[in-house]
């Protein structure tokens, strides 16, 4: 072969390449009064848009709040199909999302009130463009969104443009929040809530926020929304929250519970303080992929109760009750198997206050605060993510006895022995 063909064809593989690597362009627009339930999407879709695959969204969400304008078919409960392959792509969401299916699908938004964009939803998993298949990672996802308020006399527009860089797993907020502290934490509440309850629920979530930045001495360095929703006509009463980078959620559910929220400030204030936590523990380091759940959720409760003793909203003596109460929980969760096993279990249940125990049993052993204790684990990680390899060789490392080394080393990993090993630990200290 002549060297002059060798360097055409080197060329073509070249731009043949460039083109398989190039990102394919979707840009979605968004609009909402707010007041008004009603949001209007619609696709800027690549040329030949044939179908579109929601198939990561919870099962019966897509027929459920996606209205679909023009020829667009639903079909399988997954996929959006196009008659024509040059239309443009109409939804209305106009009633909401229901947190109750959402529930082990969070973070979950309500749209109801003041609202807020869950990106994520929105963007389809795949696209089939001229009967090829593009998926999700080969898109360029744009947003455009635009929220409108409703007073005609004071009318204000809240415009996000050019959102490509966005995290889909985000929430952005529709609303103007409501106040916004010099530390940079702001506040978008249900109005409908007590306007009391709504004063202290700042003060005090201000405060969870202030308690950790101070003990970690690592401010978070961006601004925090807390988005607090109340659903009034659910038939139950419910606190469910959430964490994301830079947003806390929290939905306040039954009309007794929305009404007097007063009467259940501690599971809500104690459930705030576990979402804030999650800023840090779950998002400044990062648990690594396959983390348990008791690694980062029990962290976060056995911090959350000491902000609530901290902030005042409870009292020393509660505070060791319900220690010995999530003791308990966790010796019936682990009489079958360790620690790190419990989610592949009936018991994992048993995760969040078994996370709470070992740490404070931790803590105890080796008398330390809290978190010095949790910053000496994450300093044996050697990126920004953690595990539970972890404390394994923290524990390894740490100035304890053989037999308490092995003892927690059971707690974790030894079905046969975790139960006895932990009631043992737990009486030996409890004596002390």
């Amino acid at each position: 072969m002549s060297i002059s063909k060798t360097i055409i064809i080197c060329l073509m593989c070249i731009a043949m390449n460039a083109v398989a690597q190039s990102k394919v362009a979707l840009s979605i627009n968004v609009e909402k009064q707010i007041g008004s339930n009603v949001w209007q999407v619609s696709y800027q879709l690549p040329k030949f848009t044939q179908t579109l695959d929601f198939s990561h969204l919870p099962p019966h969400f897509l027929t459920n709040h996606f209205a679909l304008k023009g020829k667009a078919v639903v079909k399988d409960d997954s996929i959006i199909t196009l008659t024509n392959p040059n239309d443009i792509l109409m939804l209305e969401v106009s009633d909401g999302f229901d947190v109750s299916e959402l529930r082990f699908n969070a973070p979950f938004i309500n749209f109801s009130n003041n609202g807020a964009f869950y990106a994520d939803y929105f963007v389809p998993h795949s696209l089939k463009v001229a009967d090829e298949l593009i998926t999700r990672d080969a898109l360029s996802v744009t947003f455009d969104i635009t929220a409108k308020m409703k007073n005609e006399q004071n009318q204000r527009t809240l415009a996000i443009n050019n959102l490509s860089s966005l995290n889909l797993a985000q929430f952005v907020s529709l609303t103007l929040p409501s106040n916004a502290s010099n530390d940079g934490v702001s506040f978008v509440i249900e109005p409908n809530l007590p306007n009391e309850f709504k004063v202290q629920l700042e003060q005090n979530s201000a405060k969870f926020m202030n308690y950790f930045s101070q003990q970690f001495n690592s401010p978070l360095n961006r601004d925090v929304t807390f988005l607090i929703n109340a659903n009034s006509n659910a038939p139950y009463i419910g606190f469910l929250g959430s964490a994301l980078s830079n947003q806390v959620m929290f939905e306040i559910s039954g009309q007794d519970a929305v009404q007097h929220p007063s009467k259940y400030q501690r599971t809500i204030y104690l459930t705030l303080a576990h979402e804030a936590l999650h800023l840090w523990n779950a998002h400044f380091w990062q648990p690594s992929d396959g983390t348990p759940i008791w690694l980062y959720e029990g962290s976060a409760d056995f911090f959350a109760y000491r902000a609530m003793v901290h902030s005042g909203l409870m009292p020393q003596s509660h505070f060791e009750y319900f220690l010995q109460q999530q003791q308990k929980e966790c010796l019936e969760g682990v009489k079958q198997t360790a620690l790190s096993h419990l989610e592949s279990t009936p018991s994992i249940g048993a995760s969040y206050p078994c996370g709470r125990v070992f740490f404070e049993v931790l803590a105890n052993a080796l008398n330390k605060n809290a978190f010095e204790l949790w910053l000496e684990i994450m300093n044996v990680s050697e990126g920004q993510s953690y595990s539970v390899e972890d404390v394994y060789v923290f524990i390894e490392r740490a100035e304890l006895s053989d037999s308490l080394k092995h003892a927690l080393q059971d707690i974790l990993f030894n079905n046969e022995k975790a139960h006895d090993t932990l009631k043992s630990i737990i009486s030996a200290q409890s004596k002390n």
